[in-house]
């Protein structure tokens, strides 16, 4: 399904088993404090979303330098909305700069998403957790 990434668009993938379990992939999206319907459709009741969250919500807005708007990559603030308003169970957070360490990427990306989360009505049931290279998720 096309998926807004900031100029252009690019292409998100929902996976399919045949149990009915569902895998979603959205990568290179930038939605900023917009909801896009066409992410919602993808990921709806999901039990697994990979979703872009390159930047911290102050990378993104500037307030520590120079804004990431338009770069085409999201914050985890957006992706928890679609994640909570679509029925997903858990969110994946991916598409990590690579100038962070492991630690910087718990400690910025996401110890702060889980807080936020929980914030939200409904946030403390999503599960949130990196995504790393050779992961291997149950569901």
């Amino acid at each position: 399904m096309p998926i807004s990434h900031s100029e252009e668009i690019v292409t998100g993938y929902q996976i399919t088993d045949f149990g009915g379990r569902r895998f979603a992939f959205i990568t290179d999206v930038e939605n900023g404090d917009k909801l896009s319907n066409n992410a919602l459709q993808l990921i709806d009741s999901a039990n697994v979303v990979y979703w872009d969250t390159q930047y911290t919500p102050e990378e993104y807005a500037g307030t520590l330098g120079n804004s990431k708007i338009g770069w085409g990559h999201d914050t985890y603030i957006s992706a928890i909305h679609h994640a909570l308003i679509a029925g997903v169970e858990t969110l994946l957070l991916g598409h990590h700069d690579p100038k962070r360490s492991d630690d910087d990427l718990e400690r910025q990306i996401l110890e702060p998403a889980r807080r936020y989360a929980k914030t939200l009505q409904g946030g403390e049931n999503l599960k949130i957790d990196l995504a790393y290279e050779g992961q291997v998720i149950e569901f």
